[in-house]
Protein backbone atom coordinates (compact mmCIF):
# COMPACT_ATOMS: atom_id res chain seq x y z
CA UNK A 1 0.00 0.00 0.00
CA UNK A 2 1.49 3.82 -0.82
CA UNK A 3 1.99 5.77 2.50
CA UNK A 4 -0.44 8.04 3.60
CA UNK A 5 -0.77 11.73 1.94
CA UNK A 6 0.77 14.33 4.11
CA UNK A 7 -1.18 16.13 6.50
CA UNK A 8 -1.02 19.61 4.88
CA UNK A 9 -2.29 18.39 1.16
CA UNK A 10 -5.02 15.91 2.84
CA UNK A 11 -5.50 19.50 4.87
CA UNK A 12 -5.86 21.46 1.32
CA UNK A 13 -7.73 18.74 -0.64
CA UNK A 14 -10.76 18.34 1.94
CA UNK A 15 -10.64 21.90 1.95
CA UNK A 16 -11.08 22.12 -1.95
CA UNK A 17 -13.94 19.58 -1.76
CA UNK A 18 -15.89 21.45 1.00
CA UNK A 19 -15.76 24.67 -1.07
CA UNK A 20 -17.15 22.93 -4.32
CA UNK A 21 -19.68 21.68 -1.93
CA UNK A 22 -20.55 25.14 -0.79
CA UNK A 23 -20.68 26.21 -4.67
CA UNK A 24 -23.04 23.47 -4.79
CA UNK A 25 -25.82 24.93 -3.14
CA UNK A 26 -25.05 28.53 -5.08
CA UNK A 27 -26.90 30.01 -8.01
CA UNK A 28 -26.88 27.68 -11.10
CA UNK A 29 -24.08 28.49 -13.35
CA UNK A 30 -24.17 27.45 -17.29
CA UNK A 31 -20.26 26.40 -18.33
CA UNK A 32 -19.15 27.09 -21.83
CA UNK A 33 -16.10 25.69 -23.55
CA UNK A 34 -13.74 28.42 -25.15
CA UNK A 35 -13.43 27.82 -28.97
CA UNK A 36 -9.75 26.54 -28.43
CA UNK A 37 -11.34 23.61 -26.01
CA UNK A 38 -14.19 22.93 -28.09
CA UNK A 39 -11.78 22.17 -31.05
CA UNK A 40 -10.11 19.75 -28.91
CA UNK A 41 -13.05 18.57 -28.02
CA UNK A 42 -14.44 17.85 -31.59
CA UNK A 43 -11.34 16.09 -32.67
CA UNK A 44 -11.65 13.96 -29.95
CA UNK A 45 -14.83 13.09 -30.82
CA UNK A 46 -13.70 12.37 -34.58
CA UNK A 47 -11.01 9.83 -33.20
CA UNK A 48 -13.97 7.82 -30.86
CA UNK A 49 -15.80 7.61 -33.79
CA UNK A 50 -13.40 6.37 -35.68
CA UNK A 51 -12.82 3.80 -33.18
CA UNK A 52 -16.71 2.83 -33.41
CA UNK A 53 -16.66 1.95 -36.83
CA UNK A 54 -17.27 -1.86 -37.95
CA UNK A 55 -13.62 -3.26 -37.42
CA UNK A 56 -12.73 -0.43 -34.97
CA UNK A 57 -11.05 -1.30 -32.11
CA UNK A 58 -13.95 -0.30 -30.05
CA UNK A 59 -16.67 -1.62 -32.13
CA UNK A 60 -17.75 -4.13 -29.47
CA UNK A 61 -17.70 -1.65 -26.85
CA UNK A 62 -19.92 1.27 -28.82
CA UNK A 63 -22.43 1.26 -25.01
CA UNK A 64 -19.37 2.53 -23.36
CA UNK A 65 -17.99 4.83 -26.26
CA UNK A 66 -20.76 6.16 -27.03
CA UNK A 67 -20.61 8.23 -23.85
CA UNK A 68 -17.19 8.81 -23.22
CA UNK A 69 -17.09 11.93 -24.84
CA UNK A 70 -20.24 13.74 -22.71
CA UNK A 71 -18.23 12.18 -19.61
CA UNK A 72 -15.11 14.05 -21.18
CA UNK A 73 -17.08 17.51 -20.98
CA UNK A 74 -18.16 16.62 -18.05
CA UNK A 75 -14.32 15.78 -16.01
CA UNK A 76 -13.51 18.98 -17.98
CA UNK A 77 -16.30 21.23 -16.64
CA UNK A 78 -15.56 19.76 -12.92
CA UNK A 79 -11.25 20.38 -13.60
CA UNK A 80 -12.79 24.11 -14.48
CA UNK A 81 -14.72 24.42 -11.06
CA UNK A 82 -11.39 23.08 -9.43
CA UNK A 83 -9.05 25.67 -11.04
CA UNK A 84 -11.10 28.57 -10.01
CA UNK A 85 -11.65 26.85 -6.16
CA UNK A 86 -7.95 27.04 -5.78
CA UNK A 87 -7.15 30.07 -7.62
CA UNK A 88 -7.54 33.20 -5.32
CA UNK A 89 -5.29 34.98 -6.20
CA UNK A 90 -2.90 35.02 -3.98
CA UNK A 91 -3.19 32.38 -0.78
CA UNK A 92 -4.85 29.29 -2.88
CA UNK A 93 -5.75 28.96 0.32
CA UNK A 94 -7.08 31.91 1.72
CA UNK A 95 -10.48 32.40 3.63
CA UNK A 96 -11.01 35.36 1.58
CA UNK A 97 -13.21 33.56 -1.47
CA UNK A 98 -12.86 35.85 -5.07
CA UNK A 99 -16.00 35.23 -7.24
CA UNK A 100 -13.98 33.26 -10.33
CA UNK A 101 -17.39 34.17 -12.50
CA UNK A 102 -16.19 38.03 -11.68
CA UNK A 103 -12.33 37.22 -12.96
CA UNK A 104 -12.01 34.24 -15.08
CA UNK A 105 -15.60 33.41 -16.53
CA UNK A 106 -17.79 30.28 -17.38
CA UNK A 107 -15.43 29.27 -19.82
CA UNK A 108 -13.59 25.99 -19.97
CA UNK A 109 -10.46 26.69 -21.21
CA UNK A 110 -7.71 24.28 -23.87
CA UNK A 111 -6.18 23.18 -20.87
CA UNK A 112 -8.67 22.29 -18.80
CA UNK A 113 -10.15 19.89 -21.64
CA UNK A 114 -6.59 18.65 -22.37
CA UNK A 115 -6.53 17.12 -19.29
CA UNK A 116 -9.47 16.16 -19.62
CA UNK A 117 -8.92 14.26 -22.19
CA UNK A 118 -5.63 12.84 -20.30
CA UNK A 119 -8.18 11.06 -17.65
CA UNK A 120 -10.51 10.19 -21.13
CA UNK A 121 -7.34 7.96 -22.42
CA UNK A 122 -6.52 6.46 -19.18
CA UNK A 123 -10.33 5.24 -18.58
CA UNK A 124 -10.50 4.25 -22.37
CA UNK A 125 -7.45 1.75 -21.63
CA UNK A 126 -9.37 0.94 -17.82
CA UNK A 127 -12.89 -0.03 -20.45
CA UNK A 128 -10.20 -1.85 -22.87
CA UNK A 129 -9.36 -4.15 -20.65
CA UNK A 130 -12.69 -4.79 -18.76
CA UNK A 131 -14.02 -5.90 -22.56
CA UNK A 132 -11.21 -8.27 -22.76
CA UNK A 133 -9.11 -5.98 -25.13
CA UNK A 134 -5.55 -6.29 -23.57
CA UNK A 135 -2.53 -3.67 -24.86
CA UNK A 136 -1.00 -4.57 -27.74
CA UNK A 137 1.94 -3.53 -29.96
CA UNK A 138 0.35 -0.88 -31.27
CA UNK A 139 -0.16 0.67 -28.24
CA UNK A 140 3.14 0.02 -26.98
CA UNK A 141 4.83 1.62 -30.50
CA UNK A 142 2.25 4.51 -29.74
CA UNK A 143 3.64 5.51 -26.68
CA UNK A 144 7.21 4.93 -28.27
CA UNK A 145 6.37 6.98 -30.50
CA UNK A 146 4.45 10.08 -28.37
CA UNK A 147 7.82 10.03 -26.63
CA UNK A 148 9.79 10.48 -29.98
CA UNK A 149 7.26 13.19 -31.05
CA UNK A 150 8.01 15.27 -27.72
CA UNK A 151 11.77 14.39 -27.55
CA UNK A 152 12.06 16.37 -31.20
CA UNK A 153 10.03 19.34 -29.67
CA UNK A 154 8.83 19.87 -33.29
CA UNK A 155 5.49 21.15 -34.02
CA UNK A 156 4.56 18.74 -37.31
CA UNK A 157 6.75 16.19 -38.76
CA UNK A 158 5.47 13.51 -41.57
CA UNK A 159 4.97 9.85 -41.95
CA UNK A 160 7.97 9.01 -43.13
CA UNK A 161 9.91 10.60 -40.47
CA UNK A 162 8.12 8.81 -37.63
CA UNK A 163 8.66 5.56 -39.48
CA UNK A 164 12.36 6.13 -39.58
CA UNK A 165 12.75 7.15 -36.01
CA UNK A 166 10.15 4.07 -35.28
CA UNK A 167 12.34 1.92 -37.07
CA UNK A 168 9.14 -0.06 -38.03
CA UNK A 169 7.26 -1.45 -41.37
CA UNK A 170 4.98 1.33 -43.44
CA UNK A 171 1.90 -1.36 -42.48
CA UNK A 172 2.38 -0.99 -38.67
CA UNK A 173 2.07 2.94 -38.56
CA UNK A 174 -1.71 2.91 -39.32
CA UNK A 175 -2.54 1.62 -35.80
CA UNK A 176 0.56 4.09 -34.29
CA UNK A 177 -1.38 7.58 -35.88
CA UNK A 178 -4.71 5.76 -34.94
CA UNK A 179 -4.04 5.45 -31.61
CA UNK A 180 -2.12 8.93 -31.11
CA UNK A 181 -5.04 10.44 -33.11
CA UNK A 182 -7.65 9.33 -30.94
CA UNK A 183 -6.01 10.27 -28.20
CA UNK A 184 -5.26 14.08 -29.11
CA UNK A 185 -1.73 13.72 -29.38
CA UNK A 186 -1.79 14.35 -32.79
CA UNK A 187 -3.54 15.40 -35.84
CA UNK A 188 -2.80 13.84 -39.28
CA UNK A 189 -3.27 15.66 -42.50
CA UNK A 190 -3.24 14.55 -46.23
CA UNK A 191 -1.44 16.75 -48.21
CA UNK A 192 -2.14 16.42 -52.20
CA UNK A 193 1.25 15.86 -54.48
CA UNK A 194 2.71 19.05 -56.32
CA UNK A 195 1.30 18.75 -59.57
CA UNK A 196 -1.10 16.44 -58.96
CA UNK A 197 0.88 13.45 -59.30
CA UNK A 198 0.14 9.91 -58.53
CA UNK A 199 0.76 8.03 -55.82
CA UNK A 200 -0.84 8.14 -51.95
CA UNK A 201 -0.62 11.74 -50.71
CA UNK A 202 1.73 13.41 -48.43
CA UNK A 203 0.71 13.04 -44.62
CA UNK A 204 1.73 15.65 -42.23
CA UNK A 205 1.50 15.06 -38.80
CA UNK A 206 0.76 17.65 -36.78
CA UNK A 207 1.32 17.66 -32.90
CA UNK A 208 -0.78 19.24 -30.17
CA UNK A 209 1.03 21.64 -28.54
CA UNK A 210 -1.56 21.45 -25.16
CA UNK A 211 -1.43 17.85 -25.04
CA UNK A 212 2.37 18.36 -24.19
CA UNK A 213 1.72 20.62 -21.50
CA UNK A 214 0.19 18.13 -19.27
CA UNK A 215 2.03 15.16 -19.91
Amino acid sequence: SPPPAPAGIKAQYDRLLLDLLEKSTGPEITLMMSPEADKMREDYQKAVETRMMPGGRWCDMTDWAGKIVGTTCRIAALLKLADDACNHYGDPWAEKKVDPSATRGNEVNADEMARAIKIAVCLGSHAERAYGLGADGGEDLARKAAAKLEAAGKDKTTRRELQRKLKVKADEMGDVLDILEERGYVRVKQVPRKGGGYGRPKETIEVNPEIWKTI
